[in-house]
């Protein structure tokens, strides 16, 4: 008989995975079938900050040209995100809306009751 040594190897301790940092900020915002676009992204300076407004709606595997304004370079993210949210708090005064938030693409029904009128349970 024999006798087997059976060998277990143990893993490394791994140290906890710190979440990565984010290197861009989009905001999109719509009117109609108008877009714009704010969006800081790295560059080798800093943060690039610009608006691109494109007049025709996306399509999937089709290419459209914008408008690009309002451009600026920002030393962080923070601070790109700051000029992003200033740049969108002007557009938004001007007209342009958030999009609605979509779940499964799909456009969440209205509420058919209010805090104000909650429904009765029905009668036996």
């Amino acid at each position: 008989m024999t006798n087997e040594a059976t060998t277990q190897t143990q893993a490394a301790p791994t140290a906890p995975k710190t979440p990565k940092t984010p290197k861009s900020y989009n905001v999109r915002l719509v009117s109609g079938q108008a877009e714009v676009l704010v969006s800081a992204y790295k560059v080798r300076d800093g943060f690039q900050v610009a608006a691109v407004q494109f007049s025709e709606p996306y399509k999937k595997g089709t290419k459209r040209s914008g408008t690009r304004g309002a451009s600026s370079i920002a030393t962080t993210l923070e601070a790109g995100r700051a000029a992003v949210e200033k740049i969108v708090a002007g557009l938004v005064k001007n007209g342009w809306q958030r999009p609605e938030k979509k779940a499964f693409g799909f456009a969440r029904k209205a509420d058919s009751f209010s805090l104000a009128s909650l429904p009765k349970p029905p009668k036996k």
